[in-house]
């Protein structure tokens, strides 16, 4: 797994490489992309994965993201984390 770092203008990309880890990289994509929800100049804007990795990250990256509570931080201690 590569990170690129960015600008203000550009975005961050995290890239996936055929020989990643992929539970590693589900939790990174899954934190820059959503902590914070993706307010931040170093959100992950894309994810560019290998052609033979795709269908398993999304659909880990998926699950993990349903499993995220939303709401108002500063009244529940909870939000923006794992269940």
């Amino acid at each position: 797994m590569v990170r690129r770092g960015a600008s203000f203008r550009d975005p961050l990309e995290q890239v996936v490489l055929e020989d990643a880890d992929l539970e590693q990289a589900v939790r990174a994509g899954s934190f820059g992309s959503f902590h914070n929800a993706g307010q931040v100049c170093m959100a992950s804007s894309r994810h560019l994965v290998a052609a033979s990795l795709i269908e398993q990250y999304t659909a880990l990256l998926a699950e993990r993201a349903e499993k995220l509570r939303v709401g108002n931080p500063a009244e529940d201690d909870d939000v923006a984390t794992d269940r």
